[in-house]
């Protein structure tokens, strides 16, 4: 038998398993202390026995989580598009960082993992608000598929994370607004601030997606052509590359102030086209206003919020604006 026990009190023992040499040629032990009758300890020490022989644990140095984080993101930033890194990135600095960060690698185990995405379901959101269920499912996806890179490296040799249960994806069903409801929503946009009224518009007439719009540059307006050209999109509070497969991708837009089916004709005679940006007012408050390096998502979202819903006096977002 390759294990060793050793009392170290009336009922405690300590149990020694060799695993092997690593890749410096240091010898690797599985330890464990364990407490009862010398039966029970020999019982335990023949199951650990059992598991090594069987795979479960490998001779490699220890390594933090968050070591292996910063490995894997390394190693998908040669593999996947520079967004989807940074998606990951801000998943792992957020979430997953915090919490396993410290851990060891080989110490992760499956019931953990189910406990943290349940804990983040109901309260892993701002303030304690739970979380989606699409962003528990990424978070998981950071765990199986760092941990997994880590059994291909050796340094564990099973994936938790592949036995762990996420929440089930929602499928929420889509109602799209009215033509006239959109309408509505235009002319109240452009009552309530006529910059931000500019951007609903653009993003009514061409289909493109909040961060798309929020990205929009003089640059990428073909006036002669009728078209509108989305190379890049505001994420995580940055301007990044567009989507794979849609890089320079050209919205036809018809004739200026028209989109091609003609269900809007408005053009908001000196704001079409424009830039829009995001202004500091003192106290903190920021607001979409034109010019500048382009309008953050987060905050686009929240003014359509108060437009959509209009606020109490004494609810505020976090950036001091009214929520």
């Amino acid at each position: 038998m390759r294990g060793h026990m050793q009392q170290r009190g009336p009922r405690s023992w300590r149990l020694k398993v060799f695993l092997g040499r690593d890749g410096n040629d240091q010898r690797r032990y599985l330890e464990r202390t364990v407490s009862g009758t010398r039966r029970d300890a020999e019982k335990e020490l023949a199951r650990l026995v059992v598991e090594v022989d069987d795979g479960r644990h490998v001779a490699s140095a220890p390594m933090t989580f968050g070591e292996l984080l910063n490995r894997w993101l390394a190693l998908k930033a040669t593999t996947v598009e520079a967004t989807t890194v940074e998606g990951y990135r801000w998943i792992v600095d957020r979430y997953a960082r915090p919490t396993f960060g410290e851990r060891k690698v080989a110490s992760i185990r499956t019931l953990e993992l189910d406990d943290w995405y349940q804990s983040l379901r109901s309260s892993g959101g701002a303030g304690g608000a739970p979380l989606s269920g699409r962003t528990v499912r990424i978070c998981h996806t950071v765990m199986r598929q760092s941990l997994g890179q880590a059994r291909k490296w050796g340094l564990i040799a099973r994936n938790p994370a592949i036995d762990a249960t996420p929440p089930a994806a929602a499928r929420a069903e889509v109602s799209p607004p009215t033509v006239e409801q959109v309408r509505l929503l235009l002319a109240s946009a452009f009552e309530f601030d006529p910059d931000f009224g500019v951007y609903l518009w653009v993003l009514a007439s061409t289909g493109c997606r909040r961060g798309e719009g929020c990205a929009l540059r003089w640059r990428d307006v073909d006036w002669e052509r009728g078209q509108l050209a989305i190379r890049a999109l505001h994420r995580h509070g940055r301007r990044q590359p567009g989507r794979k497969g849609h890089e320079d991708s050209p919205i036809e837009t018809g004739k200026p102030g028209r989109v091609n089916n003609g269900a809007f004709t408005r053009t908001p005679p000196p704001l079409a086209g424009a830039r829009l940006a995001v202004r500091s007012e003192p106290g903190g408050r920021r607001v979409p206003v034109l010019g500048g390096s382009g309008l953050l998502a987060a905050v686009a979202a929240r003014r359509l919020h108060q437009l959509v819903r209009p606020p109490t006096s004494s609810a505020r977002s976090d950036d001091g604006a009214l929520a």
